[in-house]
């Protein structure tokens, strides 16, 4: 099932976390678009950008180490059944051998496991609706 609609407060928060971490990486929006297609660019810039977005969320600290409550509360805005969130941070919520590679991999993974959940798609939404 999916989860509550998105509020504009959340909405307001991830255009500035968008265009915080697309400032700070220097990565192509272009890239960011592509991913929304299903094509995850290798790009250092965007894997950069996966992480940065994913710290400003809550997802990871610093250091890169997911924040589990953080991520099931972010995954339970979109999906009502908790079995189906335990299964994708079962399946999608590892580390990797950095902090960069794990948030890029966890980004690409919901893209490709679920039809409910895609970070992106909701930070790219806010960029052009608000």
């Amino acid at each position: 099932m999916i989860g509550h609609p998105i509020s504009r407060e959340d909405k307001e928060k991830l255009f500035r976390y968008h265009k915080e971490c697309v400032e700070k990486t220097g990565v192509d929006e272009k890239l960011v678009d592509e991913s929304q297609l299903g094509q995850y660019p290798e790009e250092p810039e965007f894997k950069e950008y996966t992480f940065c977005l994913s710290k400003r969320l809550g997802l990871q600290n610093e250091a890169g180490e997911f924040q589990m409550e953080a991520v099931k509360a972010q995954l339970s805005k979109h999906i009502q059944d908790s079995a189906e969130v335990d299964k994708l941070i079962e399946t999608c919520v590892v580390q990797k051998d950095s902090p960069i590679e794990s948030a890029y991999n966890t980004f690409k993974c919901y893209h490709d496991s679920s039809s409910h959940v895609d970070m992106f798609y909701v930070s790219i939404f806010c960029n052009r609706q608000l």
